[in-house]
């Protein structure tokens, strides 16, 4: 089990590595359900088949579960408003399974 961005890295690394993403924040996305191995991985970012790119910047943008992961992004843009607040909102940009 994956429980941290080092060991994402490492599992990326690996010949058969894979990568579904099944949860896209604004929607629909041409790769959603469809499992993408690694094209190429760099100490910052990982490009999956069909050309995207998933960046492995910082680990506190990671939340590590059984299986899968979602990357996290902070904004100071209200969710719900689509306007500034004055606060920081944290929300699951995307998910994936590994």
């Amino acid at each position: 089990m994956i429980e941290n961005l080092s060991q994402l890295k490492k599992y990326l690394a690996t010949e058969n590595a894979s990568l579904t993403l099944t949860y896209y924040k604004f929607g629909t996305h041409k790769f959603l359900n469809i499992t993408r191995g690694v094209e190429k991985l760099q100490t910052n970012s990982v490009k999956l088949e069909g050309g995207s790119w998933l960046n492995l910047n910082k680990a506190s943008d990671f939340i590590f579960k059984d299986g899968s992961f979602d990357v996290i992004e902070k904004s100071t843009l209200n969710p719900e408003t689509n306007h500034r607040d004055g606060l920081t909102h944290t929300f699951v940009l995307l998910s994936y399974k590994y």
